[in-house]
């Protein structure tokens, strides 16, 4: 549908917003969700999986790039693939070196254990809301097109806020104001 397609390309741009700002674990985020719409959208399998990159998830974004290439095969995706390979063996190299060093010495791995974190306090009560004040009652709505019904007016008043917003975050995108771009894919 029209929205699915609107609501894919606001949460792609939002993702590549959050990658300028260094906001990965937000782009992750925003592309698992265009992914859950339609999972073979190369831009956010690309995206997500320079975002797992980043926070070191190797294995999860070899597969992100593993699944480009299959779709719509590009050098960008053949390269980060090579280069995703052999940071997910070191990673796993590294993982079962320390698993057996800690099964070898298990005395070090008790001295060197983190104590268990603690919770944090409960956040002190909110203050009642002071009680509201009388406001005047709202202006009677405007009459309704005959062949219009409420349903297809907020839906269509829904859909032009919405390409609007679109619109502002694309333009906030081309002048590299991403933080602005972000919210503007929010909405």
């Amino acid at each position: 549908t029209v929205e699915n397609a609107l609501a894919a390309k606001c949460l792609n741009n939002r993702a590549a917003c959050a990658c300028q700002l260094q906001q990965y674990r937000s782009a992750i985020a925003d592309c698992t969700k265009v992914l859950a719409r339609s999972p073979r959208d190369t831009k956010a399998l690309m995206r997500r999986g320079f975002a797992y990159e980043s926070v070191e998830k190797y294995t999860e974004a070899l597969a992100d790039m593993r699944a480009v290439i299959a779709i719509e095969p590009s050098q960008q995706a053949s390269a980060a693939c090579i280069r995703l390979g052999k940071f997910a063996r070191q990673a796993a190299s590294l993982d079962a070196a320390d698993a057996a060093a800690a099964a070898a010495n298990p005395k070090a791995k008790a001295k060197t254990a983190k104590p268990a974190p603690q919770e944090p306090p409960p956040p002190p009560p909110k203050p009642a809301p002071p009680p509201p004040a009388a406001k005047p009652a709202p202006p009677p709505p405007a009459p309704a097109a005959v062949d219009a019904t409420p349903a297809t007016v907020d839906a269509e008043a829904a859909a032009k806020g919405a390409a609007a917003a679109k619109e502002r975050g694309t333009a906030a995108l081309k002048r590299g104001d991403y933080r602005a771009a972000a919210e503007a894919y929010r909405e």
